[in-house]
């Protein structure tokens, strides 16, 4: 019903009773109106948005980006740098594992640590005093040279190698810069690696339960020497069968003799290898070595702090800086033998350089840290 243009609306309840109640009118224009303010925002907006960002808000949306992408960087590489280490440390452990294997073979039956040369009168160089049971770190073992400190003229039977097999290193590029503490002279940098030169070999030749353990290394760990000129540029050359006077003769055969193959971390550094454990404060007998004196006594008394077993390690991170000959040759404590070797009678390891390193038994870096004094 309609009273003055306003609307009712009747409603029965039951029988006897009626109830009128108003209705609201209705508004036609409101819609459109709220539609057109709507309008009026959006226009505001692509007006805004057509205008574009001023050279100030464009420089601080650059920065942001450039803080952002910065953080995102420096948080993967850390996270790259701890997985690598995480996985040098496990391949430090599998290696450590095939040493003590090897140890444990020499010990119930014992060849290449038997072995004793003269060195002049009644005199002997022992393989046993100088590395205990353990795979030597010099090359001259599998050479002709033989055990360093012993005499005599170079002979393929000196190599304690089966056969007379010996290690050869051909005068190519080098592989990899030195490591520093070199006997005199420019080194041959190509064989400054042969720590874990002679842990490899002598592990393939003398135990082959220590040979099956570093077969276990992942194929990133475990790469062949560089090639030059169609052969590696170190291998073990193997007298060759049915020659009347069988020796070896310095020429590669893949047929006979045996490649080499390095141990390298994750960051695809060489990793080393200290076992020499005979140096004596005085000795003259401490500088037949292929080694610098200095490098022979850091071994021996870091092997000490280790518990008489030799010492595995990683370069870390920086290792490939840290490697080279303009690194090493100015500051003999860029090296861990140098570091160690340098602070007196306490030999201590404090250079930063050195904080990133992997060791395979972790509790030597405390010990280190420490010294000889401890």
């Amino acid at each position: 019903m309609w009273n003055g243009g306003r609307r009712w609306c009747v409603m029965l309840s039951g029988a006897k009773h009626l109830a009128v109640i108003p209705v609201p009118e209705r508004r036609p224009f409101a819609s459109l109106r709220v539609t057109i303010l709507r309008s009026h925002a959006f226009d505001d907006v692509r007006h805004s948005c057509r205008r574009g960002l001023t050279m100030v808000e464009l420089l601080i949306v650059i920065v942001v980006i450039g803080v952002l992408a910065s953080a995102i960087l420096v948080a993967s590489s850390g996270l790259v740098n701890k997985s690598k280490t995480n996985n040098t440390r496990s391949m430090l452990q599998l290696v450590s594992d095939a040493v003590e294997q090897f140890k444990r073979d020499q010990t119930s039956k014992p060849t290449i640590s038997s072995a004793k040369q003269s060195k002049g009168g009644n005199q002997f160089v022992s393989y046993a005093a100088r590395y205990g049971q353990y795979p030597p770190d010099e090359c001259e073992v599998f050479t002709a040279t033989g055990l360093p400190g012993s005499t005599g003229p170079a002979d393929p039977s000196r190599s304690l190698a089966p056969g007379k097999a010996e290690i050869v290193f051909e005068n190519v590029p080098p592989p990899w810069d030195p490591m520093g503490f070199f006997k005199q002279g420019p080194p041959k940098e190509w064989a400054e690696h042969r720590d874990v030169l002679a842990l490899v070999v002598a592990i393939d030749l003398f135990s082959e339960s220590g040979s099956s353990i570093l077969d276990r290394l992942p194929d990133r760990n475990r790469i062949p020497a560089p090639a030059q000129n169609g052969k590696p540029v170190v291998f073990l050359d193997r007298p060759k069968p049915g020659d009347s006077n069988p020796e070896p003769n310095g020429s590669w055969d893949p047929e006979f003799d045996g490649e080499i193959r390095y141990i390298v971390d994750d960051w695809g550094n060489p990793i080393s290898y200290l076992a020499q454990r005979d140096w004596k404060d005085g000795a003259t007998s401490n500088i037949d070595s292929s080694n610098h004196e200095k490098w022979n006594e850091a071994s021996a008394e870091m092997i000490h702090l280790n518990g008489g077993a030799p010492i595995i390690f990683s370069w870390g991170p920086d290792g490939k800086d840290q490697l080279t000959k303009d690194a090493m040759e100015p500051n003999a404590k860029a090296s861990l033998i140098g570091d160690f070797e340098d602070n007196n009678d306490d030999h201590v390891v404090t250079n930063p350089l050195n904080d990133d390193n992997v060791y395979a038994n972790p509790a030597l870096r405390e010990k280190l840290a420490k010294g000889i004094a401890q």
